[in-house]
């Protein structure tokens, strides 16, 4: 049984609203939105992830969640 909410949520310090499906798009979209398109483009794949897999873990804890690999 899947307890995840249907829709995510994450309203940003700049007024910008973030919606995802999952904690994994959430997370990719929050990781993303701290950095320039430009400087996101020049991190390298496993900084991405490693900045993806922090906002993830963050964003679980938020909702009362364990650390899950979805």
């Amino acid at each position: 049984m899947n307890s995840q909410p249907e829709e995510l949520t994450l309203t940003l310090d700049n007024g910008v609203t973030l919606t995802a499906q999952t904690f994994l798009g959430l997370a990719r979209q929050w990781a993303e939105s701290q950095h320039t398109p430009e400087e996101w483009a020049a991190l390298t794949l496993t900084h991405r992830s490693v900045e993806i897999a922090a906002a993830k873990e963050a964003l679980e804890q938020a909702y009362g969640r364990g650390t899950s690999n979805e």
